[in-house]
């Protein structure tokens, strides 16, 4: 992934901290699982972005260790 590449996602991460904390909070501890269909959600809720990069922010969220911790431990 490009230095670009990367920037874009880490503001478009940034953006769903910002518009949905509950789902996205700040706190890796605080991580629960996210929702079945939260990527069409999303793209419903957030058309002015790219698919492909939502795509790509989502699988860089469920692939951190707190994400996946709260899965194994049931959190949310």
């Amino acid at each position: 992934m490009s230095a670009t590449d990367k920037r874009a996602v880490q503001a478009v991460h940034a953006l769903l901290r910002e518009r949905f904390p509950k789902a996205f909070p700040p706190d890796y501890d605080a991580l629960k699982p996210l929702a079945i269909g939260i990527q069409d959600a999303l793209r419903q809720r957030l058309p002015d972005i790219d698919p492909t990069l939502l795509r790509r922010v989502l699988a860089n969220h469920t692939q951190r260790d707190g994400y996946l911790l709260a899965l194994i431990h049931g959190r949310g």
